[in-house]
């Protein structure tokens, strides 16, 4: 007879995160003490240390072969399908999980049939080049009830998962997001509890060049033209579902322009053209500039804006692979370790 699922099946996505997964794998075990669960590490090919330190966990260890298809969509892919436990919980190898948040978790899922998935507020660590660090609400502004998706740390309810199909792996960015609006079209909810759930410690600042070329690197962003490409092929409205890329497409119309401004000087012999569309993207710098009391802001966002939109126009024009494709994505890793017995009783 096999052994019962475990209460919570817990997947760790990791990439280049020496210096996080310890403190990370030693916080799911702090706060999952006492309860039936196990865990996996994801990781995708990292060049570091992560697999190494992650071994010496009572956790499984998988690696995403290098050469093959990379990314955190994939890694939760890859989890979700390899743990058995009712409720799956997600967390970034970059996070380390506060244990005060999942007894209210859980507590929550049991009161509402209908809630998919809960997560917390998270607070983003930044190291200061002084050697200090400052810490900010990781998510500010966001929906706290009914959000329409939830982050990258999120405890789901293995039912939901599959009702909906579960987590895209062809998705190379925002597969939250992606997966959200599918939970919502099942009938499900979402719901951020306003608890401290993970501190996360991110790579690079947001809106600092490092962060613009880390995620220029990795190319996120073209995830974010293939949810508004889904958004579009679930039939909402064009201005709701392209919303999220409109900043890019319009920025690509602009420099469209301004090489057809730069093309027209050299047939007409003329700089006014060119000088003429120079002018109006110094004006709409300026204002920009204005109404943010900064230049450091506008000048980050017209260069994302700039490398970004090709990326994004670029997922636009992907087909969206339907759910009952998932199941035909292949992915190919490596077993680093095992980890307990799929038996072993944690209690």
């Amino acid at each position: 007879m096999p052994p019962s699922p475990p209460d919570i099946s817990v997947v760790v996505i990791t990439y280049n995160e020496a210096a996080r997964i310890g403190a990370c794998l030693e916080s799911v075990i702090a706060t999952l003490a006492g309860r039936r669960y196990d865990a996996v590490v994801v990781d995708s090919a990292s060049q570091d240390r992560t697999v190494e330190i992650a071994a010496r966990f009572p956790v499984k260890v998988v690696r995403l072969r290098d050469g093959g298809p990379r990314r955190p969509s994939i890694g939760r892919f890859v989890g979700e399908r390899l743990r058995r436990g009712n409720l799956v919980l997600f967390v970034d190898g970059d996070s380390v999980l506060e244990p005060g948040w999942i007894g209210p978790a859980l507590d929550a899922l049991a009161a509402s049939p209908d809630l998919a998935a809960v997560s917390g507020r998270s607070t983003g660590v930044l190291e200061q080049p002084d050697g200090t660090t400052l810490e900010v609400d990781q998510y500010p502004g966001v929906a706290y009830e009914d959000p329409p998706h939830l982050s990258g740390s999120a405890l789901y309810r293995r039912a939901a998962l599959e009702r909906a199909g579960g987590f895209n792996p062809h998705m190379l960015g925002h597969e939250e997001p992606e997966l959200g609006a599918r939970l919502r079209a099942a009938g499900f909810r979402l719901q951020r509890l306003r608890i401290p759930m993970t501190r996360h410690y991110p790579k690079a600042s947001r809106e600092s060049l490092a962060e613009l070329i880390r995620r220029a690197r990795r190319g996120y962003v073209a995830g974010l033209g293939q949810y508004a490409r889904l958004a579009l092929a679930r039939g909402e409205p064009p201005g709701t579902a392209l919303a999220p890329v409109a900043r890019h497409l319009q920025f690509a119309t602009l420099l469209a322009i301004g090489a057809s401004a730069a093309l027209a000087s050299i047939v007409l012999r003329t700089l006014w053209p060119l000088l003429t569309w120079v002018g109006l993207m110094a004006l709409g710098f300026g204002a920009f500039a204005l109404r943010a009391r900064s230049l450091r802001k506008p000048a980050y966002y017209f260069a994302e804006w700039a490398v970004m939109c090709w990326p994004v126009i670029r997922g636009l024009s992907w087909r969206p692979v339907p759910p009952a494709e998932f199941a035909a994505f292949r992915v190919a890793f490596d077993v680093v370790s095992e980890g307990p017995p799929p038996d072993a009783d944690r209690r």
